[in-house]
C-alpha cells in the first residue's frame, strides 16, 4: 500500500541511498570542522594539560589510550601531517571506527600514514570516555580519582 502512494519501489530505494549518502557526509563534515577546531585552538591548551596531569589505569586492557598518551607527549611540539613511521601507533581500543578512515592517510605509494591532530583527537576522546567509566584516573584529582579509593570495602 505504500510503495504506490511513495512512487513505486524504485522511489524508496533511492530515498534510502540518499539519505545513506547525506548522513555519511554530514558526518563527515562535523569531524572536519571538529578537528579543525582541535587544531586550531584546544590543542595547546591540552598539550599543556598533558603536562601537568598524571593518568593512571590499573587495568591492561586500556593500556593501548595509556600508549596513545605517551606517544601524544612525544610529539606535542611536532607540527607534521603525520606521525613519525616507526613509531608504534595504538589504533586498537584508541580510534574509533567511524574516525579510521579520517586518522589514517592511505597513499598511492608508501605505507599508510596516521594524521597526528586527527589520532590526538581520536586519543583525547578515548580518555574522555574512559575517565568517566573511572577505567583511567588523574592522580590527586578528586572528582577523577582512582576508584579503589571511592568505593566503599566490603566486610565479610
Amino acid at each position: 500500500m505504500i510503495y504506490p502512494a511513495a512512487g513505486g519501489e524504485k522511489t524508496l530505494k533511492d530515498l534510502v541511498a540518499e539519505m545513506k549518502a547525506t548522513n555519511a557526509e554530514f558526518a563527515r563534515s562535523k569531524r572536519e570542522v571538529f578537528k579543525s577546531s582541535y587544531s586550531n585552538h584546544y590543542r595547546s591548551g591540552l598539550m599543556k594539560l598533558l603536562g601537568v596531569l598524571d593518568f593512571r589505569s590499573s587495568n591492561d586492557q586500556h593500556k593501548p589510550v595509556m600508549d596513545a598518551l605517551k606517544l601524544i607527549e612525544r610529539h606535542k611540539d611536532s607540527s607534521t601531517t603525520y606521525l613519525p613511521l616507526g613509531e608504534g601507533v595504538p589504533l586498537e581500543g584508541v580510534v574509533r571506527k567511524d574516525w579510521m578512515e579520517f586518522a589514517i592517510f592511505t597513499p598511492d605509494k608508501g605505507p599508510k600514514r596516521v594524521m597526528r591532530t586527527v589520532y590526538e583527537a581520536c586519543v583525547f576522546q578515548a580518555l574522555r570516555d574512559r575517565l568517566r567509566c573511572k577505567e583511567i584516573w588523574v592522580v590527586g584529582a578528586d572528582k577523577w580519582r582512582n576508584p579503589t579509593r571511592t568505593c566503599p570495602t566490603t566486610s565479610r
